[in-house]
């Protein structure tokens, strides 16, 4: 478990290279509490798990970092294999993004459409 503890404290100091020693002991202890184990659940985490250790920004710093860059990994964990690969002719060129925008997260849309639901209330295509 040291070695997983170890590869997590390396991932997130790679994401917020300035993190206080202090806060990064801190979101270590709170993320152990969450059932971090590996490397790979850091992908699912939400900003609202790491708000109790972190700023705003750096939260979703952090989770963009272990944001999958590409539409088809949104779909499916971290490792595991690319379902739509098959549909793609052999030789064509397969796209990916390092960029992260903001409101980009593996629960961001997902958040949106669950609150639209809760509310009641179709999507608002025209703003008044």
């Amino acid at each position: 478990m040291i070695a997983a503890s170890e590869e997590i404290s390396k991932a997130v100091l790679a994401a917020l290279p300035g993190l206080p020693p202090d806060t990064l002991t801190s979101l270590m202890t709170g993320l152990e509490s969450l059932g971090v184990q590996s490397r790979e659940d850091l992908y699912y985490l939400k900003e609202d798990d790491l708000l109790i250790y972190l700023r705003p920004i750096q939260c979703r710093r952090l989770i963009c970092a272990f944001t999958p860059k590409d539409s088809s990994s949104v779909l499916s964990p971290p490792g595991s294999p690319d379902p739509y690969s098959a549909l793609s002719p052999p030789g064509s060129p397969q796209t990916s993004s390092n960029l992260c925008y903001p409101g980009e997260g593996p629960s961001s849309n997902l958040d949106t459409a669950r609150i639209r639901q809760a509310a009641g209330k179709p999507r608002d295509k025209h703003r008044h």
